[in-house]
C-alpha cells in the first residue's frame, strides 16, 4: 500500500495533513460538521477519506460504508479504514445504540444471551426475565385498580364556615344538593341591597 503522503504529486488535491505521534493521519482543511474532513473534488463536495481509500485501496461498494477503526473521524490513514455495513459502523461506534450492543448483561444483571435473550424485529435486544417481572408488575397493578374499593363519600359538614349550624330551620338545600346556611344568605342578600343603596 502507497504512503498517503504520495497522494500529494499524483492528484489535484490541496492536501494539507499533519501527522501526528500516534498513526492517525488527521486532514487540517475543511471539517465536515459531523467531524469529517472535507474537499471539493471531481465537481462536489466529497470526504477526505472515502477519496485516499479509493485512490490507495479501492472501490467501496456502493451498500457498504467505511468505518474508521481508529475512531478518528478526520483521520484519512488508508490503513485505519475498512468497509463494512451501515449497520456494522453503528455497533462499532461510541453511541448509544454501540454500547447497548456490546453489553453482556442487562440493568438488573442477567446475561444477555441463550435463553434469556429475545431479539425484536427491529433488532432490540430484551432479557426476557425482566420483561417477565416487569409483565408481572404490570399486571398486579391492574388487578390492584380493579379491586379498589370505591371512594367514601365525603361527611356532611354539620356547620357553614361562620360557624352556623347547618341544620333544622338554618339549612337550605338546592336542587342540585348543594347545602347553603340561611344566616349566611340572608348577610349576603342585606349586604348587597346596602352597596345598592349606596351607590345610590
Amino acid at each position: 500500500m502507497k504512503h498517503i503522503n504520495e497522494i500529494l504529486s499524483n492528484t489535484r488535491l490541496a492536501w494539507r495533513l499533519f501527522v501526528l505521534p500516534l498513526p492517525c493521519k488527521e486532514y487540517q482543511g475543511n471539517i465536515h460538521r459531523l467531524g469529517y474532513g472535507q474537499v471539493y473534488y471531481d465537481g462536489r463536495n466529497r470526504l477526505v477519506h472515502r477519496i485516499t481509500y479509493v485512490e490507495f485501496v479501492g472501490l467501496i461498494p456502493q451498500d457498504k460504508v467505511l468505518d474508521h477503526i481508529c475512531q478518528n473521524r478526520c483521520c484519512c490513514e488508508p490503513s485505519h479504514l475498512r468497509v463494512v455495513t451501515q449497520r456494522e459502523n453503528v455497533h462499532a461506534g461510541i453511541a448509544p445504540a454501540a454500547q447497548n450492543v456490546r453489553k453482556t448483561r442487562c440493568k438488573r444483571g442477567h446475561p444477555l444471551n441463550g435463553d434469556n435473550l429475545f431479539t425484536r424485529p427491529n433488532g432490540d435486544r430484551v432479557c426476557r426475565k425482566c420483561k417477565r417481572m416487569k409483565d408481572q408488575e404490570s399486571e398486579e397493578r391492574i388487578r390492584i385498580q380493579r379491586t379498589k374499593l370505591p371512594k367514601q363519600p365525603r361527611p356532611l359538614k354539620m356547620h357553614c364556615l361562620r360557624g352556623h349550624p347547618l341544620s333544622g330551620e338554618n339549612l337550605y338545600i338546592q336542587p342540585d344538593g348543594s347545602r347553603i346556611c340561611k344566616i349566611c344568605s340572608r348577610a349576603k342578600v342585606q349586604a348587597y341591597r346596602a352597596r345598592k343603596k349606596e351607590q345610590g
